[in-house]
């Protein structure tokens, strides 16, 4: 068993923290939450992950202009031999950014930034 932090917080109320004695294989965590429990967890985890598999999908179908039902079938081709796996580590926001601005044509990314550019020189400026 290992302590583990939880925190909880709903919109701009304060967090709560609790420390948590979490099982750390699936033995310990047959005996500390029962089969049952742990297979149904289990399975729900798994059709959340297959379902965001499946939006990803879709996004990038419709990001690349292919129809609806080559998505559909795109889908349902991938979701045989789909397998969860580990969840990644988040990316950061400059990551996310980069990701965004390279999917932009360069006339849009430099309008973009310029605009970025002009409203922080204007915010400096105020500052000042």
């Amino acid at each position: 068993m290992q302590l583990i932090k939880v925190i909880a917080q709903r919109g701009d109320d304060p967090s709560v923290e609790v420390d948590y004695d979490m099982a750390e294989n699936l033995n310990e965590l047959a005996q500390q939450f029962g089969e049952e429990i742990i297979f149904s967890h289990a399975k729900r985890s798994i059709v959340i992950a297959l379902q965001g598999h499946m939006r990803s999908m879709m996004d990038k179908g419709k990001e690349e202009g292919k129809s609806a039902a080559d998505v559909a079938t795109a889908i349902l081709e991938s979701a045989r031999n789909w397998k969860p796996s580990q969840k990644k580590a988040p990316r950061s926001t400059q990551e996310k950014a980069r990701d965004i601005l390279s999917r932009l044509s360069p006339a849009e990314r430099q309008e973009l930034l310029g605009e970025y550019s002009r409203k922080k020189a204007k915010g400096e400026q105020a500052a000042a």
